[in-house]
């Protein structure tokens, strides 16, 4: 009879005694439903889950996504909803995970509004109670991820909150054996809306204190203090404005890049493109029209930086 390392003496003889070995090698080797399935190992057929997602900025987002999601092996439908926020996808859980459902969504430029929780959880003594709580909470449905930690008897556990709840995930750790303890909330979908909320009011305000010098110097001839400058004087200060419009490019419009790419990717272009494409060029023909006025007619030298700053300050 093979001794295996991993069994304790009092198991080992057990088995040993009832001939058991083999079947506990047998149990261990056996396949755990997995978390990022999101469903159990026994179920069979499609399953339809409703994903909450942010960043999108218009209709055309919502076939960024569609097409994105569809090129997914295992995908048999993907409907994104954007008055609601939503994407409803139908998969084979046998083929696909709802881990890399998502990662296709946030790789596409925008992202999931899963919930993140931390259980206490009581009464685990060693390294298979872990495995034990862990197995549990990958095998019920909608959970994205589970991590638990003997040192702080706890569970870090990120899951969607349309396929399941606290209580759910509660019932799942007490059907092993365990007990758990005061929930300890992370984030929310809606604290996620109100992150996304707050970064919008941030990059609005960085663009439009930008926009209010930029569009001074932009129009010299609306303002005494600058309308009898020289051209040399008044290139200084377009070349400032170029400078000082940097920060609205890849601060406050940032977003639109991430978009732009994303889309660039899945061979679509939407509103993210639109805008990436206008204002990288007005400020890159902006710069080389300041730096090199002689390559360009005299009546083709106007910088355009307030176009740059204004726009991203107004769709922002």
């Amino acid at each position: 009879m093979e001794y295996i390392p991993e069994l304790s003496l009092c198991r080992y003889i057990t088995l040993l005694t009832a001939g058991g070995v083999q079947e506990d090698r047998e149990m261990k080797q056996a396949i755990v439903p997995s978390a990022t399935t999101g469903v159990s190992g026994e179920h069979k057929g499609d399953v339809r889950i409703e994903l909450p997602v942010t960043g999108m900025t218009c209709a055309s987002c919502t076939a960024t996504i569609e097409k994105a999601l569809a090129s997914i092996n295992g995908v048999s439908q993907a409907n994104v909803n954007f008055a609601s926020q939503k994407a409803f996808v139908s998969y084979d859980p046998v083929r696909v995970r709802i881990g890399q459902i998502i990662k296709v969504i946030k790789d596409s430029g925008y992202d999931v509004g899963s919930e993140k929780v931390t259980l206490k959880i009581r009464e685990m003594t060693c390294a298979s109670c872990v495995r034990k709580v862990e197995d549990a909470l990958k095998g019920s449905p909608g959970v994205i991820r589970a991590e638990v930690n003997l040192g702080s008897e706890s569970a870090a556990i990120e899951y969607l909150p349309s396929m399941t709840d606290l209580k759910s995930l509660k019932k799942a750790v007490e059907s092993v054996g365990y007990k758990t303890g005061t929930e300890e909330p992370q984030s929310k979908e809606e604290d996620s809306k109100a992150r996304e909320y707050r970064s919008l009011i941030r990059r609005f305000m960085v663009a439009a204190i930008i926009s209010l010098p930029v569009i001074v110097v932009s129009y010299p001839k609306f303002f005494p203090v600058l309308k009898d400058m020289d051209m040399d004087t008044l290139r200084m200060l377009w070349i400032g404005a170029s400078i000082l419009t940097v920060p609205a490019l890849v601060y406050s419009g940032s977003s639109f890049f991430r978009g732009a790419v994303a889309a660039f990717r899945h061979r679509a272009a939407d509103m993210n493109t639109l805008i990436a494409l206008g204002t990288g060029m007005a400020w890159l023909f902006s710069t080389v029209v300041v730096l090199f006025p002689k390559f360009f007619p005299e009546n083709a030298r106007e910088p355009y930086f307030d176009v740059v700053s204004v726009v991203i300050a107004l769709v922002v």
